[in-house]
């Protein structure tokens, strides 16, 4: 689009860049037909999606992991599918080792003994873990409830 002069002046992609997308004009034929083929094969994607998450709503309802698929999709920028996929990936979130040695998974690390300043206390003292931030905090935290 870009190369044909048809910028879009805001950011998101929104229902309004679709309606701008619908709009646009080409001097060519041919050009027309391949914008109006990518709009309805996105439409046509998107149709698919949302078959595929109806089907997931109504498949997850007895699973046994559905309230733990609820419970992620509370977190920010995850939904159903982005849930299903990480529950059915790692399973139960408890069978893992418990914390700290099973924190590396969501990014934290037991902190760098050589660079820290050197002190009178226990190697194993020195082996400190840092507790995950954000979403991976969040996961873990529910990950450790009681059922």
């Amino acid at each position: 689009l870009m190369r044909h002069g048809h910028v879009y002046a805001r950011r998101n992609w929104t229902q309004g860049h679709r309606d701008w997308l619908k709009d646009l004009k080409f001097p060519q034929a041919a050009q027309q037909l391949a914008l109006a083929s990518s709009l309805d094969t996105l439409a046509d994607v998107e149709r698919r999606l949302t078959e595929l998450e109806d089907d997931l709503k109504q498949q997850i309802q007895t699973w046994e992991w559905y309230p733990l698929v609820q419970s992620l999709r509370a977190l920010r920028g995850i939904d159903l599918i982005t849930a299903v996929t990480v529950v059915a990936e790692i399973g139960d979130l408890r069978r893992s080792a418990p914390p700290p040695s099973s924190w590396s998974i969501w990014g934290s690390h037991p902190a760098n003994p050589a660079a820290r300043a050197p002190s009178n206390r226990r190697h194993h003292q020195d082996r400190q873990w840092r507790r995950p931030s954000g979403a991976g905090r969040e996961c873990l935290d529910l990950s450790l409830r009681p059922a």
